[in-house]
């Protein structure tokens, strides 16, 4: 027979129990995530995460940027380096003229009257090859440009690429591709026809390196990408030769956006489809195991990019990929869904496979110079990114709001307090807003916004705050507010560097009637 209880241990019972240490909570280091439900979701996920970077050590704003070059032709759609031994350059296209930018404020003038500024460009032979379609192919070698004077195609290559000692063109919209003898570097092209090989027809919209693992080893094969997403791997070095040439594999993904889309990095390559950004290598695995192949964390954003890019007056500008190694992140440019030629990042983490996402960087065009990464803009400039802890003076606006969690009770919970473990300096305010149950969220700290510091023998004694060395925020704040799912949101308007560490939480058990 069942002991029955009195009035006061029935009432004990239904009453709120703390927990006696804080829960200590991740923040989003798994990063954004558009492609689950808001209940599917990994704890360490982030529902928004604009501006944040998450890596090792914590959830990081971004780095800053600052202006490098201006006064430029026109808009600045195309950014690349010229390195060769001890020289490099970055070299600009604007307004149908080609800058050298290598060093500060300094716009040197290499070349001018041409009629497209989106070039293709490769390294070959102490010399940057470029190709717009439109204009003849040229080659830079040192601080001047000239035709390439090459002959065979009908009109202008849009594309060049480099593979085993020898270059490769493709036209605009054409299956053909020219390639030119063994280390040369002008002269007569030879053509190769892939209108009888490609299964679903369409045009070559690039080229790039592949390491393709067709069951004897890994390989280093030419990756051509169609217009249809249809992908052929050629392995080999002369295309004239049937016993050095040979087709490897045939794959078909999601049609690239365009032939700016690509990156590669190692041996995979990363490429904007027109449904998701996919790893090819994970994409081949998939297929050749008959598997659907995997969509990424984001897949949700970049098909409303895609959508809105579909719906305007030239689709697919400013999309453009590229691999940052010092900031071992690919960098995709893609134009934003909410302010017409405005244009954002999708940032890919490759040391923790996270995603987020940067605004405030209005790019067209990116390159890597001297190992450090540069935009172009829409108002003829260049703007060097990743450097300093602001945008020229403005703040970083950054928001991440954390993924819902239960956090591993999946019953009613109140919360007691708050303790966001932020690293910071003082002056530098932030908020922190917390919501239950897939409701709004509120603001629940406001951090005090003390002066950054004082001013020797200028300062007030005793008055005046003193300055201090980036430190940790660990105060406990009362918390508001009960559920079963919680989530909290950090906002920053940042001038110096900031790391969400961590989110302590004091929870106490909810009633059970």
């Amino acid at each position: 027979m069942a002991q029955r209880l009195s009035r006061a241990d029935r009432i004990s019972k239904l009453a709120p129990r703390p927990l006696t240490q804080p829960l200590p909570i991740r923040p989003a280091m798994t990063g954004w995530n558009t492609r689950d439900d808001l209940d599917g979701m990994d704890p360490t996920d982030a529902v928004v995460m604009d501006n944040f970077y998450a890596d090792a050590g914590g959830v990081s704003v971004r780095r800053g940027s600052q202006p490098w070059a201006i006064g430029l032709a026109g808009a600045c759609q195309t950014l690349a380096e010229y390195y060769s031994g001890a020289m490099r350059k970055l070299i600009a296209s604007a307004g149908g003229t080609v800058y050298d930018l290598s060093a500060t404020n300094v716009n040197t003038v290499i070349g001018s009257g041409f009629t497209s500024d989106v070039w293709t460009c490769a390294n070959f032979s102490a010399r940057l090859f470029m190709a717009n379609g439109v204009d003849a192919v040229q080659a830079i070698n040192g601080g001047s440009i000239a035709s390439a004077a090459f002959t065979g195609p009908p009109s202008p290559p849009s594309g060049v690429f480099t593979f085993k000692g020898r270059l490769f063109f493709w036209m605009p919209a054409s299956p053909i591709f020219y390639y030119a003898p063994l280390g040369a570097v002008t002269g007569a092209l030879a053509a190769f026809d892939l209108s009888t090989i490609a299964q679903f027809g369409g045009n070559i919209l690039c080229m790039t390196n592949f390491a393709h693992d067709g069951g004897d080893g890994v390989t280093n094969t030419l990756a051509i990408v169609m217009t249809t997403g249809e992908v052929l791997l050629y392995l080999g070095d002369d295309p004239g030769l049937t016993t050095n040439w040979q087709i490897v594999g045939k794959y078909k993904l999601g049609a690239p956006i365009n032939g700016r889309s690509v990156a590669a990095y190692g041996g995979d390559v990363y490429l904007t489809t027109l449904d998701d950004h996919v790893a090819l290598q994970e994409q081949l695995i998939a297929i050749r195991a008959g598997q659907t192949p995997p969509r990424s964390k984001i897949s949700g954003a970049v098909r409303e990019v895609i959508s809105y890019s579909n719906n305007t007056a030239t689709p697919g500008k400013g999309f453009q990929a590229i691999y940052y190694g010092k900031g071992r992140r690919v960098v995709f440019n893609v134009p934003s869904i909410f302010v017409p030629e405005v244009y954002e990042q999708h940032i890919y983490n490759t040391s923790n496979q996270s995603w987020q996402r940067f605004q405030g960087m209005n790019a067209l065009c990116w390159a890597e110079f001297q190992t450090n990464l540069y935009f172009g803009t829409a108002t003829g400039q260049v703007w060097w990114a990743d450097t300093g802890a602001d945008d020229n003076g403005q703040p970083i606006v950054a928001n991440c709001q954390q993924a819902w969690s239960a956090l591993q009770a999946p019953s009613g919970k109140r919360t007691a307090g708050l303790r966001p473990v932020i690293y910071t300096v003082a002056g530098q305010g932030w908020d922190f807003s917390v919501g239950y149950d897939y409701n709004p969220l509120t603001l629940q700290i406001i951090t005090p916004t003390y002066p950054i510091g004082a001013i020797w023998d200028v300062s007030l004694w005793d008055v005046t705050y003193w300055a201090q060395e980036a430190s940790v925020d660990s105060r406990v704040h009362a918390g508001i507010g009960s559920g079963t799912a919680v989530s909290f949101q950090l906002s920053v308007e940042a001038t110096v560097p900031l790391v969400w560490m961590r989110t302590d939480l004091v929870v106490e058990n909810a009633p059970q009637i």
